[in-house]
């Protein structure tokens, strides 16, 4: 389903708070807490947590070691954002973190002040015009 850079730029522009202080994760994502109680003592004996997210965990982004790039605010489930941002070092790691979709184990990379601008945001908010063209049925 085609996206007109139109429908990107208007949806930036109508939800220009959501792009305010963005924060990317990486994270893990396991079935159940006691695998990512051992993620977390395997991380503070240093292995690295991209790796781990490769060998462990089921989310698609495990191929990227767990990326999920900069996210706007209400993009995902409301229980991993409230302690994604929650995070406030860089290199930071939650405890384990239940959604319904299992336990995440998340750490901040990276912070952007301010506004992301429409450049650095225009795949994302593609997806989400896609995914609400695909809900809605348009």
């Amino acid at each position: 389903m085609e996206v007109k850079i139109e429908e990107i730029k208007k949806y930036y522009d109508d939800h220009k708070e959501i792009f305010k202080d963005l924060y990317n994760t990486v994270h893990i994502l396991v079935k159940t807490e006691e695998e990512a109680k051992n993620i977390i003592n395997k991380l503070e004996a240093g292995e690295d947590f991209e790796e781990l997210a490769k060998r462990h965990s089921f989310c698609p982004s495990n191929e990227k070691g767990g990326e999920l790039g900069f996210f706007p605010k209400g993009l995902f489930v409301k229980e991993y954002e409230e302690e994604a941002y929650k995070l406030k070092n860089i290199g930071e790691i939650t405890q384990p973190v239940k959604t319904q979709f299992g336990y995440h184990i998340i750490k901040l990379v990276d912070k952007k002040e301010g506004y992301a601008s429409l450049d650095e945001m225009k795949d994302v908010i593609k997806m989400i015009i896609e995914h609400q063209k695909n809900n809605n049925n348009y």
